[in-house]
Parts: structure tokens; sequence; C-alpha cells
């Protein structure tokens, strides 16, 4: 890899965690780890709806996202964003979580 390469990486990474940290701050249906733990490879979150992480995981799993089980020491969701997922895909898991939130949320 040169510096090019690895600066594109490093920005498609950061626009990725960008995109998916803005629309769990705006929505009102999560809740987010405190900031000092923010990754940009994996997104821990919560529903502030606790009950419903379950149906959650097993509605994205409908929606061909799988593997979003918390971690393990805080529960909830961890979204891990590594160099294969693309911006597309965020996109498609934040599409998800919209339509999980207009189904059961709203």
């Amino acid at each position: 890899w040169d510096e090019v390469g690895m600066a594109s990486i490093a920005a498609t990474n950061d626009a990725k965690a960008a995109k998916l940290y803005d629309y769990l701050q705006a929505s009102p249906h999560f809740e987010l780890i405190p900031t000092a733990d923010y990754s940009k490879m994996n997104v821990c979150f919560r529903l502030l709806q606790h009950q419903l992480t379950d149906q959650l995981i097993d509605f994205a799993a409908e929606h061909g996202i799988i593997g979003i089980d918390g971690h393990r020491s805080i529960g909830g969701f961890r979204v891990s964003l590594y160099n294969t997922i693309t911006l597309a895909d965020v996109n498609v898991l934040i599409d998800v979580l919209n339509l999980f939130s207009s189904k059961y949320l709203d």
C-alpha cells in the first residue's frame, strides 16, 4: 500500500464511522456508549427500549445484517466497520434501523 491508498482507506473509514455515529446521535431511539470510548471500527450502542434488543437483532438478520450482537461487557449492539464494509453497507444498516424504528418504536 502506498500513502495515497492508505489515506483513501482512512478517509473512507472516517466517513463510515461519522455517518453511523451522526445517525445514532440524532435518533431518539438509541444511546451511544460514552464519547471517550468511541471507536471508528466498532460502534457500540443500545436501544433505549432494551426489551426490544433481541427483536432488532432478529429483524436485522432478516434483512441480511448479522453479527451485530452487543459487546460482552455492555450489551446492546456492536457494529464492526472494518475495511471490507463499505459506505453503502452503512447506509443499508441505517435504512434497516430506520425501518425497525418506524415499525416498532415510532
